[in-house]
């Protein structure tokens, strides 16, 4: 009967902190190898305060990340900007695009066909020209064209110093 868990919800706490002792302990060996000093009880202690809250799947990624980058043994800070760095980068959602637009139907394809003529058959028949036979000139404004090119001229032909 003492074998038995006495709560479901202690026993699932529990394994994430074990998970998490022994993620330390065996990063406490890899970096005890890599940087040549073995881990202190502080070091575990430090540890194990400042990044018991991070998820052991990703801490463990971001201890690998590390013992890459680091010349001497990370301390909590760098461990959790890796682990940041990690977290952002797997748990990121990407955006998959828009919706994929369905084919217009029969109908609606004629219905717009049958919009552009009408629009086109109507606006065909007017002019291009905002003012259909008119110019516009900073001196004399809207005139008929014929009018203005004519004053235009006149213009020309006139001395600057007799202009007003």
């Amino acid at each position: 009967m003492d074998n038995q868990p006495q709560n479901n919800a202690l026993s699932e706490s529990a394994l994430p902190q074990q998970q998490f002792s022994e993620l330390l302990a065996q990063w406490g060996e890899l970096y005890a190898a890599n940087y040549g000093k073995e881990p202190t009880v502080e070091t575990f202690l430090t540890y194990k305060i400042g990044l018991s809250d991070l998820e052991p799947r990703f801490l463990n990624s971001a201890f690998a990340e590390c013992l890459r980058t680091s010349i001497f043994p990370p301390n909590v800070a760098q461990i959790r900007a890796a682990y940041d760095a990690i977290y952002e980068h797997e748990t990121r959602t990407y955006f998959e695009g828009p919706e994929p637009i369905e084919e217009p139907s029969k109908s609606d394809k004629q219905i717009l066909a049958q919009l552009f003529k009408d629009f086109w058959d109507e606006h065909l028949k007017m002019p291009s020209e905002p003012m259909p036979g008119t110019r516009w000139t900073p001196n004399h404004g809207w005139l008929a064209r014929q009018k203005s090119l004519e004053l235009e001229e006149i213009e020309r032909q006139v001395p600057a110093k007799f202009r007003t």
